[in-house]
């Protein structure tokens, strides 16, 4: 005997018709699909973000340290070299100076040649100059002209390098394979080098100029405390060094 549920029919005014079923939740869950695709998202990311922690720990292991020491101490005893009277300073220059060292080899009779050997230095030098004081400086004045015999423009020696600004450059020749030791011995002369261009027209006659008015203004100070009497005009003062002469107009 088969039973059948009828189904209970409503007619709306509309001339709709629903079926009267059991009431259905409204709730919906994510696929299975889904929660799955999130969870490997997180499990990627966070693996990333331990690799990214991971190398950069590796990276500061790996990361070289070094460490650079300059001590300066005495190796030998001090030299006192005196400077009898003392000396006036009276001019700087600095100077640009390229030293350069040519070794060339043949043989035969300068029938083969095996190339020549070129090293070159450039260097900032500062050539500094004095006057000695133990001499007296003769002063003689004139219609209000005042000429001062200066001693000798001399060059304080050794001359001082600046150390940052050497630049050098060496090369073997074709058949030759001496280019350090020929730097090497270019570097052992620079002493001896400079101090011959200390007194090179290039480098003596600014100095001499720049010295004439450090003299000058010496002689001038001087004259204030010792010559000069209040409310007198202070006279002109001219320079000579040794084999110098004034000329007809004074100067």
């Amino acid at each position: 005997m088969w039973s059948k549920r009828k189904a209970t029919v409503e007619t709306r005014n509309s001339g709709d018709i629903e079926l009267d079923h059991p009431a259905r939740s409204n709730i919906q869950f994510p696929a299975a699909g889904t929660l799955v695709g999130v969870a490997v998202l997180v499990c990627v990311g966070y693996g990333i973000w331990n690799f990214e922690q991971a190398k950069e720990a590796v990276a500061d292991l790996a990361r070289p340290e070094r460490t650079t020491t300059t001590e300066v101490a005495p190796f030998s005893g001090t030299e006192v070299m005196r400077t009898p009277g003392g000396v006036l300073e009276v001019a700087r220059i600095k100077a640009y100076e390229r030293l350069t060292r040519r070794d060339t080899f043949k043989l035969l009779k300068s029938t083969v040649d095996l190339g020549t050997t070129v090293s070159e230095i450039d260097v900032a030098v500062l050539f500094r100059y004095h006057i000695e004081l133990a001499k007296e400086w003769p002063i003689v004045c004139n219609n209000g002209v005042c000429v001062v015999q200066a001693g000798t423009l001399l060059p304080s020696l050794p001359p001082a390098i600046y150390s940052d600004e050497v630049r050098k450059r060496t090369e073997s020749g074709w058949a030759r394979f001496n280019k350090d030791a020929n730097l090497e011995a270019l570097e052992r002369s620079l002493t001896n080098e400079l101090s011959k261009r200390a007194t090179s027209d290039r480098n003596l006659t600014p100095a001499i100029e720049a010295g004439r008015k450090t003299v000058e203004e010496f002689a001038r100070t001087w004259m204030v405390k010792h010559r000069v009497k209040p409310g007198e005009p202070m006279p002109r003062i001219v320079v000579l060094f040794p084999g110098e002469k004034q000329g007809a107009n004074g100067a």
